[in-house]
């Protein structure tokens, strides 16, 4: 309800307004419903950084396309350079760029690359950043600027992307 209601309540001084927020995938006990969330919302907004690790990012992405196709609505990847990376210091190009082709893949309509400075205080504390502690570009910007240029060029090949996976689904786990 909660998403509802703050997207209503910014539609009211903004009409065309998207809302969403950036989701992320925990177990069922604690009350995250995915597809309940989407239902609330303009568009379906993964966090990456909340992925947490390398092996759980397809399936994460599978969970939430699937919760956003199941009310028609737009898959998108948030915070994108900050994972999933298990918290490392260090991230590399190729890793942003296999990020990227992994979220247009499983058909997210946007990046939003995270954060613009470099954390200053707490857990992020120096890292996460396209620019580090002094203001200068890492490896990141490099990565995000060659990677924006790409989806740039290739929008319209990419919006029109869909992928038609066969599935099967299971009726009974005696089969």
């Amino acid at each position: 309800r909660y998403f509802r209601e703050t997207g209503d309540m910014l539609r009211k001084i903004l009409p065309n307004a998207k809302v969403s927020d950036n989701f992320y995938i925990t177990p069922g006990l604690d009350g995250w419903d995915l597809f309940e969330l989407a239902k609330q919302t303009d568009y379906m907004a993964m966090d990456i950084y909340a992925i947490g690790r390398w092996d759980n990012l397809m399936n994460n992405m599978d969970i939430a396309r699937s919760a956003a196709y199941a009310w028609k609505k737009e898959f998108l990847m948030m915070e994108y350079h900050a994972g999933p990376n298990n918290w490392i210091t260090k991230v590399f190009d190729w890793q942003l760029y296999t990020e990227a082709l992994l979220a247009w893949a499983r058909e997210s309509r946007a990046l939003q690359w995270y954060m613009w400075n470099s954390g200053k205080s707490g857990r992020e504390e120096g890292i996460h950043g396209i620019l580090d502690l002094a203001g200068r570009p890492t490896e990141r910007m490099t990565a995000v600027t060659r990677i924006s240029s790409f989806a740039q060029r290739f929008a319209p090949l990419l919006k029109r992307a869909h992928v038609m996976p066969k599935v099967g689904v299971v009726v009974s786990q005696d089969s």
